[in-house]
């Protein structure tokens, strides 16, 4: 079984480096995560512990971001809608992180295999729904060459500062922004080294902070 699950990640993988269909794209992302999770489920030590983090950490920013450009799809004619429509779903993702903080840090106190399982099982909802869903770009909009294998292209990422100093500025803000969150992804050590929390303690804080996160981002709809 876990061979299986195994051969199942790296497919998964090797089919999320090519694609152009959005809901496509999601799916993939979607059934990534799904795997990773189960793998530790079956096998909770450190080396598969840390190989699904790592798996996690490359398909999440390739959901997130087939999910928006589906968002897009449909509601990227109206920009100010759009921008709603954005805030509400930032609220709602920090809605999730804190019921996923305070339920997980429970079950992982107990036994971290409860808290993958709980995992798993969501995002097996989450896959059925995805799956279930409409291609949001038609294939009349897909060109000739996105549908060849694109090439390796590790630093393509410096385009985004040629395209005016305007768009450079605001890249370069995102940037700063990242690198800040990046460092606070610590804390969760610094809690167990100096105050000796545990997963409930944790759980709690983090969520907490995606309560702070949701009323943040519920604060900027009526602003825009």
């Amino acid at each position: 079984m876990t061979m299986w699950m195994a051969a199942s990640l790296w497919k998964s993988l090797c089919d999320l480096l090519w694609g152009f269909n959005h809901i496509i794209l999601t799916r993939r992302a979607a059934r990534l995560l799904q795997i990773a999770t189960s793998l530790v489920v079956l096998k909770p030590d450190v080396s598969v512990l840390v190989a699904a983090r790592l798996e996690s950490s490359f398909a999440v920013p390739v959901y997130w971001l087939a999910f928006q450009a589906s968002v897009a799809d449909v509601y990227g004619g109206d920009a100010t809608r759009y921008a709603v429509l954005g805030s509400r779903i930032q609220a709602a993702m920090g809605l999730g992180y804190a019921v996923a903080s305070l339920v997980g840090g429970r079950l992982a106190a107990r036994d971290v295999r409860l808290a993958y399982g709980a995992s798993a099982f969501l995002g097996g909802c989450v896959l059925a729904l995805v799956s279930s869903a409409p291609e949001t770009r038609p294939a009349s909009k897909i060109t000739t060459t996105e549908k060849r294998p694109p090439a390796f292209q590790p630093l393509a990422f410096r385009r985004l500062f040629m395209r005016g100093p305007r768009f450079a500025r605001l890249n370069a803000v995102v940037l700063l922004q990242s690198l800040t969150n990046g460092m606070g992804d610590l804390w969760q050590v610094l809690a167990r080294e100096l105050r000796q929390w545990g997963a409930a303690q944790c759980g709690r804080f983090a969520a907490a902070a995606g309560c702070a996160s949701t009323l943040g981002t519920l604060l900027t709809g009526p602003s825009i």
